[in-house]
């Protein structure tokens, strides 16, 4: 597996413009809670991928009414080595509409109902920015609860997604940079799954920002697409101190297509 000082990114000096866009979408994303019904008690998640060279870019996201085929919102499928293929990307349920255009970009929603206790949404502009988001109000519990399998479908699939762009951009080669962020509003959020779960923090409000991950291959290939997921999944677990379960290693990920990833 590669090391983690080779896909994490410092995001010094020379990256100031690649920062201040993350900051951007950090500061957005606050912006998304105030669309909830209730914003000050509601849990979200942001996963960000930005460019390094700011020539990448597409003239047209558009083929008629339809986002371009070949930057098309992917699935993804993660397998672990005691459990069967497993599809982890719980935003295809949003795609049953189709992106619409915005301002020199495509972006799709989803929402839950008029008091908004909860939606999703994928964004992508021209100039390769994209992110997949979900923010969510559920009354019903105390404590709040992210799937980690879920979160991990999140992160494998803007890596996917980045690929995608790239290969039909200006740059084909260009590389990006990933930014994952659990916002945290009111209680303590709990990661989990099955029966196992873990606070990642009972204070009243946090933000885990995880490093920022560095795609800097030409072309994303299998292995290191799983390299990458459990690269993460080593750090999701580590954010409520917990270590990989032997039953959590990852034996492959794909796109779920006819061609995968070549």
């Amino acid at each position: 597996m590669k090391k983690v000082q080779e896909v994490t990114l410092n995001l010094s000096s020379e990256f100031t413009p690649v920062r201040r866009r993350l900051y951007g979408r950090k500061r957005k994303f606050r912006d998304e809670f105030k669309r909830l019904i209730t914003p000050h008690e509601a849990i979200g998640l942001r996963v960000s991928g930005v460019p390094i060279d700011q020539a990448t870019y597409i003239d047209d996201l558009f083929e008629g009414c339809q986002l371009n085929q070949d930057i098309a919102f992917p699935q993804v499928l993660i397998s672990r080595k005691s459990i069967n293929e497993k599809e982890f990307n719980k935003l295809n349920w949003i795609l049953s509409s189709p992106f619409k255009p915005i301002l020199r970009g495509a972006r799709i929603e989803s929402v839950s109902n008029d008091e908004v206790c909860e939606f999703a949404y994928a964004e992508v502009q021209c100039d390769g920015l994209m992110e997949i988001g979900s923010l969510n109000v559920d009354s019903m519990y105390k404590s709040f609860l992210f799937d980690l399998d879920w979160i991990t479908g999140q992160f494998a699939t803007l890596l996917v997604w980045a690929d995608r762009f790239r290969k039909k951009s200006s740059i084909q080669c260009a590389k990006y940079a990933i930014e994952v962020e659990i916002s945290v509003k009111g209680e303590g959020v709990f990661l989990g799954k099955g029966q196992n779960y873990g606070n990642i923090n009972t204070k009243r409000s946090v933000n885990c920002l995880f490093p920022t991950y560095l795609i800097e291959s030409d072309q994303l290939t299998i292995e290191e697409l799983k390299n990458y997921i459990e690269i993460f999944q080593h750090d999701l677990f580590n954010s409520v101190g917990w270590h990989v379960p032997e039953c959590y290693a990852i034996s492959s990920a794909c796109e779920h297509s006819s061609e995968f990833l070549r």
